[in-house]
Order: C-alpha cells, then sequence, then structure tokens
C-alpha cells in the first residue's frame, strides 16, 4: 500500500469525522488493526498491532487536524515494506465530552466596589483554567498595559505543572497544585463586601513568595448561559491580588494611607519592621484573624437579667397509658414487632404561680378523650391569664408558659403533638400582650428517673405534696416511687376489678425478655399492702 492511498484514507477519515461530530466537545479515538510484512529478515512473519490514537480534546471538532494515528505510525515506521502491508480494518470512535464541572468560561467580572480599587488583576479568559491563569499572572506579570489579556502571559502549559488535576479546579486540589509547581497560595472571598481568608496555604512558613487569589462563586453570574453552569454545581472563578494594601485599606483604617497587612489575620500595620515581629507570632496561632474587642465592651458581664425573672406560671404534666395487646405479633419487614398499642387514658397537672400561690391548682382527668381535654386546658389557662389583672399589670410584654414533661421528647410528645396545630398559633387578644406555651422536657436537664430525683429533694421542700396530706404516714406513702402493674392495664374494664392483681401480674414486660421483670422485692409487695390498708380503695381506677 503507497503512502499516496494512505493520505488519501486518512483524508477521506477527516471529512467523515466533520460531518458527524456536533458542535459540542469531542474526543476522538482512532483504532486501526494494520497487517504489516517487515523485511531484510529469514522467515518472514506478520505482525498484528493495534494502534488506539491519543485521545485529546479538540477545542473546534470543525478543524480536524490530518495527523491522524494511522499517519503518525506510516511516518515512524518506513522500515515496514509498503508493497505488501495492508490495512485490515480502520474504526473510527466519535463521543461527546463534557469535562467535570463544565467545560465552557468560568470568567466572572469583579464587582464594582473592588474594580475601582484596581488592586485585583483579573484575566479575561475563555476557558475553565481561570485558576492557572491567575496563577501565571501572578509569577509573570504583564510588561504591556493590558494585564487582563491572555496575550499578555506565556501559556499555562510552558509554565506550571498540572498532571492529575481536573478543571474547572477543586479547592481541595490546591495543596496538590502547590506541591507540584513549589508555590504558596492563598485563597480570599468577599463577605458582604468585605475581604476575608478562605484558605490558607501550609506553606505560608517557607520562603516560598505567597500568592493571593481572590475567589468568586460563578453561580450567580450572568456571563454563563451554558446549561453545564447549573445550580448543583458551585464553581470558581480566580482572580490575582496584586495589592493586597490598595484591596483592604479602606476596609481596614479610615486614613487612606498604604498599611502593611498579614495575609493571614489581616491586620494592619504602618510599617514593614512591625509586620514582621507581628508574624512571628501570627504564624504559630490558629488559622482565624484575631478581632478584639473594643476599650467599651471589653469585659464580659451578664446582661439580661430579665431571664433570671420567675414566670408568672408553670405547668408540670404527666399521662398513663393502657397498653392494649397487638392483634398481630408479626413483623414489619422483619424487623419492627408489632407488641403494643399504647392508648393515653388519664392526664394529669399542677398549675404552679410563682408569686400568689392561691392561683395554682391540680387537676386529673381519665377518659378516652384526656388528652383533648388536656389541650382545652391550656387554651383556658392561655387565655384566662391574657385576662387576669394581676397579669397584665406585672407582665406587660408577652411570656411564654412553660409545660413541663419527663422524657416529653421520648414518649408523652407522640400523643400531644397529634393536637400540634393548635400549638402553632399564638394566643392573643390585645395588641403587644400574648402567651405562648413553651414544651421542655425536663429528662434532657436532670437524665435520671423521677424516682431518684424525688430522693435528692428534702421532705421540708416537698410543700407541694405535703399540702394534699393529712397525716405523716400518708405523706410518706405518696412520696415514694409507686408500684404499677403497667402490663396488666391492658383494657378499659381492668379499672373496674375491685380487688388487686396478684404480685405476679405486678411486671413490665418492656425488653421482650423471656423472664419479665416482676415485682419480688419484700419492700415493694409490703408497700402495696401498707397502701391498701391505709388509702381509700374502691377499684383499679380510683
Amino acid at each position: 500500500m503507497s503512502s499516496e492511498t494512505i493520505t488519501s484514507l486518512s483524508s477521506t477519515i477527516v471529512k467523515t469525522t466533520e460531518e458527524a461530530v456536533k458542535l459540542v466537545k469531542t474526543k476522538e479515538e482512532i483504532i486501526s488493526q494494520v497487517n504489516l510484512v517487515k523485511g531484510n529478515v529469514k522467515l518472514l512473519e506478520t505482525a498484528i498491532k493495534s494502534i488506539i490514537g491519543s485521545q485529546e480534546q479538540t477545542e473546534n471538532p470543525f478543524r480536524l487536524e490530518g495527523n491522524l494515528a494511522l499517519l503518525k505510525y506510516y511516518l515512524a515506521k518506513l522500515q515496514y515494506l509498503l508493497h505488501e502491508s495492508k490495512v485490515l480494518h480502520l474504526k473510527v470512535n466519535i463521543n461527546n465530552f463534557s469535562p467535570l464541572k463544565g467545560g465552557t468560561s468560568t470568567y466572572v467580572s469583579l464587582p464594582d466596589f473592588i474594580s475601582r480599587k484596581r488592586a485585583v488583576i483579573n484575566v479575561k479568559n475563555n476557558d475553565s483554567f481561570c485558576f492557572l491563569w491567575a496563577v501565571v499572572s501572578a509569577r509573570y506579570p504583564a510588561k504591556n498595559k493590558h494585564p487582563e489579556r491572555i496575550t499578555s502571559y506565556p501559556h499555562f502549559k510552558d509554565v506550571l505543572k498540572y498532571d492529575s488535576i481536573q478543571f474547572p479546579i477543586k479547592l481541595n486540589d490546591i495543596k496538590k497544585f502547590e506541591k507540584l509547581n513549589g508555590l504558596c497560595i492563598n485563597l480570599y472571598c468577599i463577605e458582604k463586601k468585605n475581604v476575608l481568608p478562605l484558605s490558607l496555604s501550609e506553606y505560608r512558613n517557607s520562603n516560598r513568595e505567597p500568592i493571593n487569589l481572590l475567589v468568586l462563586s460563578t453561580e450567580n453570574s450572568n456571563n454563563n448561559s451554558s446549561p453545564e453552569f447549573s445550580k448543583e454545581r458551585t464553581l470558581f472563578h480566580f482572580a490575582w491580588i496584586k495589592k493586597m494594601s490598595a484591596l483592604l485599606s479602606k476596609q481596614l483604617s479610615s486614613h487612606g494611607h498604604k498599611t502593611f497587612i498579614c495575609y493571614r489575620c489581616l491586620n494592619h500595620f504602618s510599617s514593614d519592621g512591625l509586620l514582621k515581629k507581628h508574624l512571628i507570632y501570627c504564624n504559630n496561632m490558629n488559622k482565624c484573624a484575631l478581632k478584639l474587642p473594643k476599650e467599651s465592651d471589653k469585659i464580659l458581664q451578664f446582661k439580661h437579667f430579665s431571664y433570671k425573672e420567675k414566670v408568672p406560671f408553670a405547668i408540670y404534666a404527666d399521662l398513663e397509658s393502657i397498653l392494649e395487646p397487638c392483634e398481630s405479633l408479626g413483623a414489619d419487614n422483619g424487623k419492627t414487632v408489632n407488641y403494643q398499642n399504647h392508648t393515653a387514658f388519664s392526664v394529669a397537672y399542677y398549675l404552679k404561680c410563682s408569686y400568689d400561690d392561691s392561683l395554682s391548682s391540680f387537676k386529673l382527668y381519665r377518659n378516652h378523650d384526656c388528652i383533648s381535654w388536656f389541650i382545652s386546658e391550656l387554651k383556658d389557662i392561655a387565655f384566662n391569664l391574657i385576662a387576669h389583672q394581676d397579669c397584665n399589670l406585672n407582665y406587660q410584654n408577652s411570656f411564654n408558659i412553660p409545660v413541663v414533661f419527663h422524657n416529653l421528647s421520648g414518649y408523652d410528645s407522640n400523643f400531644i403533638m397529634k393536637h400540634g396545630n393548635w400549638f402553632c398559633r399564638s394566643n392573643s387578644v390585645t395588641p403587644g400582650t400574648e402567651v405562648q406555651l413553651r414544651f421542655i422536657d425536663s429528662y434532657r436537664f436532670m437524665s435520671s428517673s423521677l424516682d431518684k430525683l424525688s430522693s435528692y429533694l428534702e421532705d421540708e421542700k416537698k410543700t407541694i405534696v405535703r399540702a394534699h396530706c393529712n397525716t405523716d404516714k400518708e405523706f410518706n406513702l405518696l412520696t415514694r416511687k409507686g408500684v404499677f402493674p403497667y402490663d396488666y392495664i391492658d383494657s378499659w374494664e381492668r379499672f373496674t376489678e375491685t380487688c388487686l392483681p396478684s404480685k405476679t401480674n405486678f411486671y413490665w414486660d418492656f425488653k421482650l425478655s423471656d423472664t419479665p421483670s416482676r415485682i419480688t422485692n419484700l419492700d415493694d409487695i409490703n408497700y402495696i399492702a401498707t397502701y391498701i390498708s391505709y388509702l381509700p380503695f374502691v377499684n383499679l381506677g380510683t
């Protein structure tokens, strides 16, 4: 096969390729299998070789070069005889190519308040290599009057190393770039028209000259209309900060003179000597800016004295449930076992007034609609407190009523939040005055059982329970942790029973174990007997 034949064949490939590709970035993959015969050997042997052409991104798919892999191979292997060589097959693969994180220009114009300072060189790139152009502009400053043009600098591929780094570059790949090129790169961002450190180089203490880059987000820019710049992708544009003093002088001081700025914490000094003294200590500290308090605000002290005042009212509540066995003990997806259905049957609450104990009260309600009753009580309390004369005189501003449950988030809230649509509204009667309910889980602050917590409180301080007891014996019985047959109360009919269940029924099979926790302690058994004999007992519901 002659050289003219191969040249003609390559021209056909180029023409066919140009007609096939679309107006998108492409990758070419040339795969050819050629039967080549090598001369000047004793035994003629056939060498079958597969050639995969180098995959190169074409900047303009309509200007494909003719230096295909087949031609390159032919020119490099002239020692093969042409008269007995032939092409077995040739395949050209053309694929759409979308580089990671976009392939169009990442250029973003500077904000007006930045560009007016003439302190930042923003190279107007037409590709996704704005980071490389910014570094090149810092290392090889433009010698003409057009530092924004890429033609004012050497091409980055000739002066920088960026192997295995994808572009547009990710922020966490900049460290790798620093190692490849021996650079020290600091990044700064704009927040509320202030320039702040974004990422400081690990090599700031070395002899490397720092390169300071301003990072701009492209997500809100109108410069890029390509669909590749979607909201799901946050791309960045980089520009070289040529004059840090000019960029930050107005931000840090008002005198307008040149300042010597610490790139790390952005503190400024009047001379280079003072800056060098500062850097000795600053480089050994954390990566953050130091902002000292002003003379008028240098002492930290408590100011919100209103938070130390007691709230006018507080509600302490609890509820109990019937543990109804589920009809089916089957598991959902083999994980959750349907064991019991918890139905609230009783709610009790104590309303405590901090300034007038005559307004304090205790209420208990047991019925199917106990939760609805409790919600209605909360509504009435909120409304009555707004209309109460003393509350309006003593608490002109809005205030909250704490509603305290022990283990609210773990259990009680499952029943109460079914009526949560009412709690989302404020109860306001007169303008400027409203009462809001604030539900609090006391277990989050005191993670112990109520029995243990109450044991820390001396009997003299249990004034609320004492007020409802006639004798010391009754007081001692009511302040002790009771014994309740949780699993035995599985229906409303249990409350009508006039006799206590046997001690074997005083258990709680909470962990679904083979041996449920039963009452075997002699003190608990004696407590039940004493309670029944001393306090009035009609049925399990009283």
